[in-house]
């Protein structure tokens, strides 16, 4: 369904914010990456998951590390399938949850990526992963989707995923501000 609203961020150097006295940051960007799927003409698997393993490799992290992933979720089922697996690839069937807030809100195109990450740092600064609401669990899907009520958890990092029309992929890595750049 399709739906209206996204979400601005404003990104600053660590440094200048701490310079200026900036009263909260809520997180910083670890790690990106992005990749684009072969023609659907093939049998090439969708690069999303090397885009989430690259994104993790630029933020010098492991997958244990991450707390959550917020996926892209297009409801589409063989798009949706190829997404789960891919995470559980990339997480070696480690049960990391899994949440598309968008299910709350409707597909908001171009607008999505930006209030997923919004989303993300939220969850961080308040340690709760909001719900996929509307859906059931295919026991098919080897990931553990966070259904129906929030979940309250530590949440240090977390992925967003998108994808978007023409094959690509990004996979953005954010994590808790550090400490040296959020003291004066």
């Amino acid at each position: 369904m399709p739906a209206e609203g996204g979400a601005i961020l404003v990104l600053e150097d660590a440094a200048a914010a701490a310079a200026r006295g900036a009263p909260r940051i809520y997180g910083e960007i670890a790690g990106y990456a992005t990749t684009f799927d072969p023609r659907p003409d093939g049998e090439h698997r969708s690069g999303l998951g090397r885009a989430l393993a690259l994104a993790l490799i630029d933020a010098d992290m492991d997958p244990a590390e991450i707390d959550v992933v917020f996926a892209d979720a297009a409801a589409v089922p063989e798009l949706d399938r190829a997404e789960a697996e891919a995470i559980a690839d990339v997480f070696d069937d480690r049960p990391v949850p899994v949440t598309a807030p968008k299910t709350m809100f409707g597909r908001m195109h171009a607008g999505a990526g930006a209030l997923d990450v919004a989303t993300a740092l939220l969850a961080i600064r308040d340690g709760v992963i909001p719900p996929t609401i509307n859906i059931r669990h295919d026991e098919h899907y080897p990931i553990e989707i966070v259904l129906g009520e929030a979940r309250t958890a530590p949440v240090r990092a977390a992925v967003v995923l998108a994808r978007g029309h023409g094959g690509f992929n990004s996979a953005l890595v954010v994590r808790a501000p550090s400490t040296v750049a959020t003291s004066s």
